[in-house]
């Protein structure tokens, strides 16, 4: 019986895991630059994508794009307003709404002026406008939005920053389902703050998250925690005295707060991605800081939970001390300590990669949005929608086992690296200090297919007749990912 057992549960996780579809696409929609910024899924497994153009005079419009099962594009939509430039600005600023139409909320500017209004536009699935409205604060030049909650109600409540262009303050705004302003808040003190993140209340209210001055030109990542009319219940700061930012998701399987984003250590002017769990009247349950190998340039920019309650974290992570790039970074972390699953990095191009949303899609596997400059000296950017499956792995079923993949956060930091990473041809072993050990190379089945003893600081492999696909170098008791793509 035993066996049996065993033989369905390895026969369901292979089917899952194979059942999942990946894909590693770009968009280009004809503009110089092309940021992905937000996407959520229809009913239909379709996709829904706002991505931001910026043509060459740096006027600014959004596009929303509907997208099929593999990542292809079925239309897509401008939508931009004259002598103007509209922003829309991260992952959360965009969702479904109640009556599965779709809200979009970010600011719009003027050309030639630098006064700016909040907006919110309530769209079709079709990607056609069914209202829209624009508001200020007391005609503050500054007035933009950077998240919006779809109430099951179906109003909406939308949170950035309002005031002057160096003294702004948290403001929130709660709207009806026709979009006319039903109460809003300000939150502040005398520097400035800006929300960048919202969620509903573990039992009730609205928890906010996004950055704080705390003074001497500090900013501290911060949570606000309000009651469901907008009153200040409890609020807490996060952060090093550096340049500290900050998101947040309501976890309803743990009833808790999922704080996330980036620290600078005092005694470093890298980032540092950090994670808190905190309870509902704010204390600390569990949390970490992690940065991916020897260099802390990491971030966290998005995180969802899944349905089983662990969570899923994306940034980006700067490859190497040499390859000054950023580059897309995933991680996983158990929903019950916080502990790390599983942490990897991808690339489409040799150039800068970001993350700004991630989801769970209905296969159980990840879908992130993002962008991606181009490898020549234009410096123009192209949208990035990446499928993986449900072990982060960009080819269905092949990573390594959780226990047996890389370890490369903080705490188990690499004293090399290696690069580049995807490789063709070669690739390079380079240490930080000098070690003598054997170069052990293995692949996806457990196979040894390599081994040499390395006592320099740089070390190249030739891998020009080399299978394509997924290889585990291991050195100095540390193991890495590689990728050998002809």
């Amino acid at each position: 019986m035993r066996l049996s057992v065993c033989l369905f549960m390895y026969l369901f996780v292979s089917t899952l895991c194979y059942s999942q579809n990946t894909f590693n696409n770009l968009l280009d929609f004809q503009g110089p630059n092309d940021i992905g910024i937000s996407i959520v899924q229809n009913n239909d497994s379709t996709y829904f994508l706002v991505s931001q153009l910026i043509n060459l005079s740096q006027r600014r419009a959004f596009i929303i794009s509907k997208l099929d099962f593999g990542g292809d594009t079925i239309w897509s939509k401008l939508h931009k307003r004259d002598s103007s430039s509209i922003f829309a600005f991260n992952g959360s600023a965009f969702a479904k709404t109640v009556d599965s139409n779709l809200i979009l909320v970010g600011k719009r500017q003027h050309l030639f002026v630098s006064e700016m209004a909040g907006f919110i536009t309530k769209l079709n699935l079709l990607g056609d406008t069914i209202w829209h409205k624009e508001i200020k604060f007391n005609n503050n030049p500054v007035n933009e939005f950077y998240s919006v909650l779809a109430n099951d109600d179906g109003t909406f409540i939308a949170t950035g920053s309002t005031g002057p262009t160096s003294n702004a303050d948290i403001w929130l705004v709660k709207f009806d389902a026709s979009g006319n302003i039903m109460w809003e808040q300000t939150y502040g003190g005398g520097g400035h703050e800006k929300a960048f993140t919202i969620d509903n209340g573990i039992i009730s209210g609205y928890i906010i998250a996004g950055r704080k001055d705390i003074g001497g030109g500090d900013l501290d990542a911060y949570l606000l925690k309000v009651s469901s009319t907008g009153i200040f219940e409890w609020d807490a700061t996060f952060g090093n005295n550096e340049a500290d930012l900050g998101h947040v998701i309501a976890s309803e399987n743990s009833l808790g707060y999922l704080v996330y984003g980036a620290l600078r250590p005092q005694d470093n002017s890298n980032n540092e991605g950090f994670y808190k769990m905190l309870n509902a009247d704010g204390s600390i349950r569990w949390e970490g800081e992690c940065g991916y190998g020897i260099w802390s340039k990491d971030w966290f920019d998005t995180a969802t939970e899944l349905e089983n309650g662990d969570y899923i974290l994306a940034g980006s992570s700067y490859e190497t001390d040499t390859i000054n790039r950023p580059i897309g970074w995933v991680m996983k972390i158990n929903g019950t300590n916080g502990d790390s699953l599983w942490s990897r990095r991808y690339t489409v191009r040799t150039s800068d990669h970001y993350f700004t949303d991630i989801i769970e899609t209905e296969d159980k596997g990840l879908l992130l949005c993002g962008y991606v400059f181009s490898d020549d000296i234009s410096n123009t950017q192209d949208a990035w929608l990446l499928k993986l499956d449900s072990m982060g792995c960009e080819v269905a079923g092949a990573c390594t086992p959780t226990g047996l993949e890389e370890q490369m956060l903080k705490q188990v930091q690499h004293d090399w690296v290696l690069y580049p990473n995807p490789a063709s041809f070669q690739f390079t072993i380079e240490n930080s200090q000098l070690v003598t050990d054997d170069l052990r190379i293995i692949n996806v089945l457990g196979e040894e297919v390599y081994r040499k003893s390395v006592s320099t600081y740089s070390t190249n492999i030739d891998i020009s007749n080399w299978k394509n696909g997924v290889y585990f170098v291991r050195f100095n008791n540390k193991q890495a990912k590689l990728i050998v793509s002809h």
